[in-house]
């Protein structure tokens, strides 16, 4: 696994899926560091990735534990996060911001036809 980046609920680092040889993001959370109300809410998520699959949803291969942390094996995706890209670009072309809110408009939608709110 690669050096990673720290993300608001655990450290992010990039790594190869050993049956598929495909890369993935594996994201390491410490249950230790967090608040039962947040370790809850992390916990929720995961349950609902796993319940969805979707273009313009990250997808959850797999997850393993142990006493002190969770491993959340990821689709990698690559460029990045939608925030940091806009942070990094700065204003984006109408063309551009279209199409971002069209992906995100249909994985919000998907989401809500499966009474995920």
């Amino acid at each position: 696994m690669s050096d990673g980046s720290q993300t608001a609920t655990g450290l992010v680092k990039m790594g190869v899926h050993c049956v598929t040889g495909k890369k993935v993001a594996v994201k390491i959370v410490n249950r230790e560091k967090l608040s039962d109300s947040v370790l809850q809410k992390v916990e929720r998520e995961i349950a609902i990735m796993k319940l969805i699959e979707h273009p313009h949803v990250l997808g959850l291969y797999d997850v393993y534990e142990n006493r002190r942390h969770l491993y959340l094996i990821l689709e990698h995706v690559s460029g990045g996060e939608l925030f940091d890209y806009l942070v990094r670009k700065g204003r984006l072309a109408p063309k551009e911001a279209r199409r971002f809110f069209k992906q995100i408009i249909s994985a919000l939608d998907f989401c809500h036809s499966h009474c995920i709110w």
